[in-house]
């Protein structure tokens, strides 16, 4: 989850103008005072909500959880629920609704307060193109922090990916040694099974419309919230859109089933087994990244911009097109990739709602791992075919785009 809180920071600070601490240190403020006086304060309610945003993913977490905590007997509210349901019978399904109710009741709770006692006032930006911003001179400090960022960037992302890397190399999962090394996973995943190109296809069509849809839907309320509609509404709002992301996702997925499987109306339109159950699933789940994102965005945009767009003879279009769509348009690529990355390989839900010929990287892995994988690499070749092609999109990204975009 140190991604998301990532991307909401990384956009956050992009807002800020630097002007003001310029004037900061121009009236004899030091480089902490600076931070503390001006910077913290402007990044209180994107960190907030960056906490949040891990907090309630932490509550609603099924895949981690269950492959690392259930073997040692570890269970959270999410992983029980799942053990319940498998149970099979009316007892089980009884105890799993009680706890995802315990579940919602938590979350309902926690957003209540962030909307209310705890509601975090935003700033708001009010200028056009921003110098430059100044690098702080480090001193003593930078060893340490140094440091700090390498333990960091090491535990976060080398060691995995020396694991995944390990794992897909490895023709017997735990001996290192070099005669255990070979291609032989590549060339059972690639070449021998059917399902890698579909589970890639549907992924990415799957994602691709839930994260488009997201950041459409995420922009419209925060627009009708601030400029159409009541601000009492926006507390209202924020709940039910938070909502559907921290309930566990065997219960959504079941709600969705019983709900619009057979039909949306009677019997017409029936979508279970069908790749729109899946897009509808990914939307309602992480609608919530799109639209917290672009609340923020759209906060930061003052309504004197807007009006003077509006006296200099501008329409709606011009207006979007030339003040808002530049002050935006972090946020609008920030909430995109926030659904996008983990709809991309979505575990939950995804293995109730797929059926035949419309595998996902999520489902096919886990399948892989429980059931169908005896050498033990596939799920890791998969990984590293996610990893590699992203990462190398992630670099052309920021090359093309000198650094502004990207991950």
């Amino acid at each position: 989850l140190f991604t998301y809180v990532l991307l909401i920071l990384l956009k956050a600070f992009e807002a800020i103008d630097p002007t003001m601490e310029e004037a900061s240190r121009m009236s004899g403020a030091s480089t902490w005072q600076t931070f503390r006086n001006i910077t913290l304060p402007l990044l209180r309610a994107p960190l907030f909500n960056g906490f949040l945003l891990a907090f309630l993913a932490t509550t609603a977490s099924f895949g981690v959880p269950a492959l690392i905590g259930t073997p040692g007997g570890i269970f959270l509210l999410t992983t029980q629920i799942y053990t319940f349901q498998r149970m099979g019978s009316m007892s089980g399904i009884l105890k799993a609704s009680s706890l995802s109710l315990i579940l919602m009741a938590l979350a309902f709770v926690i957003l209540l307060l962030s909307e209310g006692p705890l509601r975090i006032r935003q700033f708001a930006t009010i200028s056009g193109k921003t110098p430059r911003p100044q690098l702080a001179r480090l001193g003593f400090w930078k060893l340490p922090l140094t440091i700090a960022i390498g333990t960091t960037f090491t535990i976060l992302f080398l060691l995995p990916l020396s694991a995944i890397f390990l794992a897909a190399f490895s023709q017997v999962q735990g001996i290192l040694t070099w005669s255990n090394f070979g291609w032989s996973n590549f060339e059972r995943i690639l070449f021998h099974t059917d399902e890698t190109t579909r589970a890639f296809s549907n992924s990415l069509i799957f994602a691709g419309v839930a994260g488009i849809f997201c950041v459409l839907a995420g922009f419209g309320l925060a627009y009708a919230l601030k400029y159409v509609f009541s601000s009492r509404l926006k507390g209202v709002t924020s709940i039910l859109v938070s909502l559907p992301y921290v309930t566990p996702g065997t219960v959504l997925a079941l709600a969705l089933l019983v709900g619009f499987g057979p039909g949306i109306v009677g019997n017409w339109f029936a979508l279970n087994s069908t790749g729109l159950l899946i897009i509808l699933a990914y939307s309602i789940k992480y609608l919530n990244f799109s639209y917290k994102t672009l609340e923020d965005g759209v906060g930061q945009i003052h309504p004197c911009l807007d009006e003077a767009s509006r006296l200099s003879g501008a329409g709606t279009f011009q207006t979007m097109r030339y003040i808002w769509w530049p002050l935006l348009r972090p946020s609008l690529i920030a909430s995109f990739f926030l659904v996008f990355m983990p709809a991309m390989f979505e575990v939950t839900m995804t293995v109730l709602l797929t059926g035949p010929g419309l595998e996902t990287l999520g489902a096919f892995i886990f399948h892989l791992q429980e059931y169908g994988d005896l050498g033990g690499g596939g799920p890791a070749v998969l990984a590293l075919l996610i990893i590699i092609p992203t990462g190398l999109f992630n670099f052309f990204l920021k090359f093309i785009s000198k650094g502004k975009y990207g991950l």
